[in-house]
C-alpha cells in the first residue's frame, strides 16, 4: 500500500492529521499533568493496541507510517514525551525528563488499554525495557527498534554538552539551508520516492532544532547515558528487537546483545536499514510488526 496516495498525504506532519488527539492525566509527585498523545482507531473491530514511543530529539510522528501500514491490523497510541510534539510546553519541568515519570505515564494508559504493546524506539526503547523490568506481568509483548540495552558501555557522559549547543543553533541552520540548497541538484524531478525522503528528513530535523539544546542535553543526562540493564535480571515478555543493518547510532552489535540477553526474544535486521527504521523503512518495520504479532497470536 502507497500510504502517501491513499491518504492524500506528503509528509509525516501531514499524516498526524489523520489521527485523533487525546489526554490523559498523570499524577506523578504530586503534580497532575496533562499529557496529549495521538489515536489513530483500527479498522479491525477487536484489534491489539501499539503504544509508540519515539527517540531522542523526535516525537510522535516519526510512527505514523507504520501505524497507517497496521491499521488493518491494531490501533495506535502515539506519544509525545515530555517537551517534544503537543506536549513541548511541559519540557521545563525536569522531574518529567526521568524514567519514573515514563513508568507512570504508561501505568496510567494501561488503566485504559490493559492489552497494550510497547514499542520504543532508540531512546523509546530504553523506556519500553526500563517499564517491562519494572513491571515484567504488565503488558503482553515488547518491540525495541534501534535501541540498546545499555547506552552507557558506548556512549560518554559529556558527549551531548559539547557538541549540541554548536550543532543545534547557527550549525543547525546552517546545515539545513546547505541540504535545502543542494536537494534540487541532487534528487531528479521525477524520483517520487526520493523527494518524500529528502522532505519527511527535514521536517524530522527542523523537529530536533524546535526541541533545544537544553533538553536534548537534559535527555542525554537523565534517560540516555544513564540507561543500562545488564546488572538486571531479564524479562521474558515475547520481544522483538529490530535493527537496521547500517545503524551507526545504535549498532547491530547492540542489538545482538539484547538478543542473547532477554530469552524470549527474536532478532530482524532490515537490510539497508539505518537508525530512523519508523521514517524511513516502515514498510519493512510494519510487515515484521504484522508478522511478530501473528506470532503471539498463534503461542
Amino acid at each position: 500500500m502507497d500510504i502517501f496516495e491513499t491518504y492524500g498525504i506528503e509528509n509525516q506532519h501531514d499524516a498526524m492529521e489523520l489521527t485523533e488527539q487525546r489526554t490523559i492525566l498523570v499524577v506523578y509527585n504530586q503534580m497532575e499533568i496533562d499529557i496529549k498523545y495521538q489515536f489513530l482507531q483500527s479498522t479491525e473491530p477487536n484489534a491489539a493496541t501499539f503504544c509508540f514511543i519515539h527517540g531522542w530529539g523526535a516525537n510522535a510522528s516519526i510512527w505514523i507510517f507504520v501505524a497507517l501500514q497496521l491499521k488493518d491490523f491494531a490501533n495506535s497510541i502515539l506519544i509525545d514525551l515530555p517537551g517534544h510534539g503537543k506536549n513541548q510546553e511541559i519540557g521545563d519541568n525536569d522531574e518529567l525528563i526521568s524514567f519514573e515519570f515514563t513508568e507512570r505515564l504508561i501505568h496510567e494508559l494501561l488503566q485504559d488499554f490493559p492489552d497494550i504493546i510497547l514499542i520504543g524506539h532508540s531512546m523509546g526503547g530504553a523506556i519500553v525495557q526500563n517499564f517491562v523490568l519494572n513491571n515484567p506481568n504488565k503488558v503482553k509483548a515488547t518491540i525495541l527498534v534501534g535501541t540498546a540495552l545499555s547506552f552507557r558501555s558506548f556512549l560518554p557522559p559529556t558527549l551531548m554538552e559539547l557538541i549540541v549547543p554548536t550543532s543545534m543553533g547557527m550549525g543547525g541552520n546552517i546545515i539545513r539551508s546547505i541540504a535545502e540548497f543542494l536537494s534540487p541538484k541532487l534528487i531528479k524531478e521525477n524520483d517520487l520516492d526520493k523527494k518524500r525522503r529528502f522532505a519527511c528528513g527535514m521536517l524530522l530535523f527542523n523537529d530536533l532544532l524546535e526541541v533545544g539544546d537544553e533538553l536534548i542535553v537534559k535527555e542525554y543526562r537523565n534517560l540516555i547515558h544513564p540507561w543500562d540493564a545488564t546488572k538486571i535480571e531479564p524479562f521474558e515478555v515475547p520481544t522483538l528487537i529490530v535493527v537496521g543493518e547500517s545503524d551507526m547510532l545504535t549498532p547491530m552489535a547492540q542489538s545482538v546483545k539484547m538478543n542473547m540477553f532477554y530469552p524470549n526474544s527474536l532478532l530482524k535486521i532490515i537490510e539497508d536499514g539505518q537508525h530512523n527504521l519508523p521514517l524511513f523503512n516502515y514498510f519493512q518495520l510494519s510487515k515484521t510488526i504484522r508478522f511478530f504479532l501473528e506470532y503471539i497470536i498463534a503461542q
